[in-house]
């Protein structure tokens, strides 16, 4: 079976208190679409693109360990790649649950060096 139709059954046999699917209905809830697709604990690269100064990727790091469980400890890797104005950040996260990982996208969206995050 494809991933993408993994995914989707997935998504599928999950049920809101409503008993409505939550693919019907993502915001069922507390219901994040990641908590279907996702099994946690779990690792996750975080890629960050943005304007590359001194304190950018240092600020950036200790952003996303401010949102995990163990801090600092639960950022497993860090690697830049420096091109023009720009940088290129990939953290590799270990993240509890969807929340944490929500809540890591929202503090990297907060900084206005950041020009584009996945």
């Amino acid at each position: 079976m494809p991933l993408a139709d993994k995914a989707a059954s997935k998504l599928l046999a999950k049920e809101g208190p409503d008993g409505s699917s939550k693919f019907d209905n993502p915001a069922v809830g507390d219901f994040q679409v990641l908590d279907a697709l996702v099994e946690y604990p779990g690792s996750f690269d975080l890629k960050i693109i943005g304007v590359d100064d001194d304190t950018f990727v240092s600020d950036i790091r200790k952003a996303v360990a401010g949102c995990l469980t163990n801090g600092e400890d639960n950022v497993i890797k860090c690697s830049t790649r420096e091109k023009g104005k720009y940088t290129s950040i990939t953290l590799k996260v270990r993240v509890e649950n969807s929340t944490q990982l929500y809540k890591c996208y929202e503090v990297i969206n907060e900084d206005k060096r950041v020009k584009f995050k996945f």
